[in-house]
Order: structure tokens, then C-alpha cells, then sequence
């Protein structure tokens, strides 16, 4: 009889270690579904942040292919009112020369008429 107690007594035990056994693997399976849960809606939540940058980058590209296309507009511009510029400078410069003439042949005009009236007189 000593035997079948020990027998009961290491089915009581065995039972009782299955148990916690099963307890803890219970408990360990249901860690593992709530991290597994919790990866999930952080795995949404990142995609959305993704996503949310993915556009941020997108609009900023275009914002910067559309600077390039207007700097090349402003460039074309810049040179050809540079060219503008020069021609006109030329001109003035033309302009400035003329006048210098004006004045010297107004000057001596002048003379000549000062020198007409002081003969005449």
C-alpha cells in the first residue's frame, strides 16, 4: 500500500507540475498575443508615419524641381537682361560721347560768335 501511495502521491505531483505547466505556458501564449498585438497597432502606426513622410518627401521634391525650373527662368532672364544692360551702356556711353561733341562744337560756336561781334564791333 506504501507503493500506490507513492504512486498517488507522484501522479498528485506530476498532475500538479502539469498544471503549473500549463499555467505558465497559458500565460506565456498570452504574452506573446498581446506583444503580438502591440506590434501590430505600432507596425500601423509606423506605416502611417511612413506614409505621412513619404508625402512630406514627395511635395518637397516637387517644390524643389519647381525652384530648379524657375531658377533656370530667372537665369535666362538675368543674362538676357545682362545683355540688355550692355547694349544700352553702349549706347548711353554713345549718348554721353555726342554730347561731349554738342558742347565742344557749341563752345566753339561761341567763340566764333565772340569773336564775330568784337571784329564787328
Amino acid at each position: 500500500m506504501s507503493d500506490s501511495i507513492s504512486a498517488g502521491d507522484r501522479t498528485s505531483r506530476l498532475e500538479a507540475k502539469l498544471a503549473e505547466v500549463s499555467a505558465a505556458t497559458n500565460a506565456i501564449a498570452q504574452s506573446f498575443a498581446n506583444l503580438y498585438e502591440d506590434i501590430k497597432k505600432e507596425n500601423v502606426g509606423l506605416k502611417d508615419e511612413v506614409d505621412t513622410l513619404v508625402d512630406d518627401v514627395e511635395q518637397r521634391e516637387n517644390r524643389i524641381w519647381e525652384l530648379r525650373k524657375e531658377n533656370r527662368e530667372y537665369r535666362a532672364t538675368v543674362e538676357k537682361l545682362s545683355r540688355k544692360m550692355k547694349i544700352l551702356t553702349g549706347v548711353l556711353g554713345a549718348m554721353e560721347e555726342q554730347r561731349h561733341q554738342v558742347l565742344k562744337v557749341t563752345g566753339q560756336w561761341e567763340d566764333a560768335l565772340l569773336t564775330a561781334d568784337e571784329n564787328c564791333l
